[in-house]
């Protein structure tokens, strides 16, 4: 809907996540969803009024969870809300966010602002259905919808032959590299019997905390963990390149962390529709999204991992079997037709009609 019933354009406010829209927060959801569907949006100003306003994460919930002006869509992709109320990432998180000019007002508990802007927004958008779950307490108009991963479709594997060494491959934020301290012992063991390369992908540079302090270089975390990985910058361009290049994709995630365990199957679909084979650790939408494609390779401990490694490092047909059967999970269930649907969905729930202020 890019206009209202009078046929005057809509008025659309929004708070990114990056500056530049390239943040795949962005540049996967509603800016993907705003550009094919020529809406035109403006960065939101708390003092206006707009058809509706869409909040990421990273809007400053001490100005808007009081906002009225207009109906708000709150994209809240990550499973914040299952962290415990007296955990201390929960506890600091205001104060840090204050202290750091990321929100203008102290808020003590981030909890607690989370549940009023879920409590103020006309609909919210979640990433998995356990976090749907959580939050039908604040709100009733909930949806879930994953990222728009279009350009990851460009190109797939093709040549599942493996190489004198098996190359296993990690894509993911620099903030998420400690989760592969969880295969640090099993390949260092399969390392004395077999030929393997870890590639790791990422951001050279990232700051540890709030997204502005504490500069870290992203390959030397990496090294501390695997000294011999190959470390790649990510890019889009030659993301696909690199991972289609690589034999097997690992997704270790640590389950007994509720904001990792939380997680939606987005990283999963990605390497699905590059057509490569993933093995993962046993989080519930993977979990899923894998007895879709009929192939279980989630892992609940070093041993699964070991097992199902070796499993696919000598098999080519295979890799090949189950990297078909993910890439026909991801287009038949999570097509970007599906996805956009999915959004226009969101926009029809709203009453537009109830907003007559430009």
């Amino acid at each position: 809907m890019t206009s209202n019933a009078e046929g005057t354009p809509l008025r659309v406010g929004y708070i990114p996540i990056s500056s530049c829209l390239e943040s795949p927060g962005d540049s996967r959801r509603f800016i993907y969803y705003a550009r094919q569907q020529n809406i035109n949006f403006e960065i939101a100003d708390i003092d206006k009024v707009y058809d509706y306003v869409v909040l990421t994460q990273a809007a400053d919930l001490s100005l808007w969870q009081s906002y009225t002006k207009s109906p708000i869509i709150f994209d809240f992709i990550d499973s914040y809300y299952a962290l415990p109320r007296s955990s201390i990432k929960n506890l600091l998180r205001g104060l840090a966010k204050f202290f750091s000019g990321q929100n203008k007002y102290l808020q003590l508990s981030y909890w607690m602002a989370l549940e009023k802007i879920c409590r103020n927004s006309a609909a919210i958008i979640c990433s998995t259905y356990e976090q749907k779950e959580m939050l039908t307490r604040f709100n009733s108009n909930i949806h879930v919808i994953l990222d728009i991963q279009e350009f990851s479709s460009h190109k797939t594997k093709i040549d599942y032959k493996a190489s004198q060494s098996i190359k296993l491959v990690w894509e993911g934020l620099p903030q998420n590299i400690h989760s592969l301290k969880i295969l640090k012992n099993v390949i260092g063991e399969m390392i004395k019997t077999n030929k393997i390369e870890l590639h790791v992908i990422s951001d050279i540079i990232y700051y540890k905390y709030l997204g502005k302090y504490c500069l870290v270089d992203s390959a030397q975390e990496v090294r501390k963990i695997f000294s011999k990985a190959i470390f790649h910058e990510w890019s889009k361009t030659n993301l696909v390149e690199l991972v289609s290049s690589c034999d097997l994709a690992v997704i270790p995630i640590n389950v007994n962390s509720p904001l990792a365990a939380g997680k939606p199957e987005n990283k999963l679909l990605l390497f699905w529709r590059m057509r490569m084979p993933v093995i993962s650790s046993n989080i519930k939408a993977y979990e899923r999204a894998m007895t879709l494609s009929g192939y279980d390779f989630t892992c609940k401990d070093e041993i699964e991992w070991s097992e199902k490694l070796m499993l696919l490092m000598n098999s080519e047909s295979l890799r090949k079997e189950v990297a078909s059967a993910g890439m026909r999970v991801a287009n038949d269930y999570y097509s970007t037709d599906k996805l956009m649907a999915q959004w226009d969905n969101v926009i029809s729930s709203l009453d537009l009609t109830a907003n007559t202020g430009h």
